[in-house]
């Protein structure tokens, strides 16, 4: 259902962040990120697969005063599967990412 995909990058997407700077050099994969604004605003960044084939990537985080993020998947069978939640180790954090699959990341305030 395309709605799961959509509400992927929306829910990342707030009012008043920003749109942080994303460096990527894979081109089957795609990524957005936002900055949060106000204090109780999170950070959030999307990833996705748009390949037919799991990628296992290496994200780097630079810009977040989080270390642990909550993470939301839509591939198939999923629909906005909440996976828990996964930290940061020196700035970085490895991610198992299924094909065709949208993840988003949500820093924990």
């Amino acid at each position: 259902d395309r709605y799961y995909y959509y509400k992927q990058v929306t829910r990342a997407g707030q009012p008043g962040s920003r749109v942080a700077e994303v460096i990527n050099l894979d081109p089957a994969l795609g990524a957005i990120a936002f900055k949060g604004t106000e204090p109780d605003q999170q950070d959030a960044f999307v990833l996705v697969n748009k390949s037919d084939t799991y990628k296992q990537v290496t994200l780097y985080i630079h810009g977040s005063e989080s270390t642990d993020f909550q993470i939301f998947r839509t591939c198939e069978g999923e629909n906005y599967k909440s996976l828990g939640t996964q930290s940061t180790k020196d700035g970085a954090m490895v991610y198992g990412c299924p094909a065709r699959s949208v993840t988003t990341f949500f820093s924990i305030l």
